[in-house]
């Protein structure tokens, strides 16, 4: 589970180096989120307007963890 989180970009797999964030795996394009949130039981709920509104919100997230981290 933890890779497809990564896979997906709900997860970031980093080290603390040197007083800063350096990403370990950088994947160029994300999997759907869906595969990672249909396994689990407990998103099943999910629509899909806030699936949609998860992966906004991820895209978002690594814009900017892109400009603060050594990638």
């Amino acid at each position: 589970m933890g890779k497809l989180a990564i896979d997906r970009g709900l997860w970031y797999l980093a080290e603390y180096e040197n007083e800063e964030f350096v990403l370990n795996r950088k994947p160029k394009e994300f999997s759907p989120i869906e595969v990672y949130l249909k396994k689990q039981a407990r998103f099943k709920h999910l629509k899909e307007k806030e699936i949609k509104f998860i992966s906004a919100n991820r895209d978002k997230r690594r814009e900017k963890i892109l400009k603060k981290w050594k990638v």
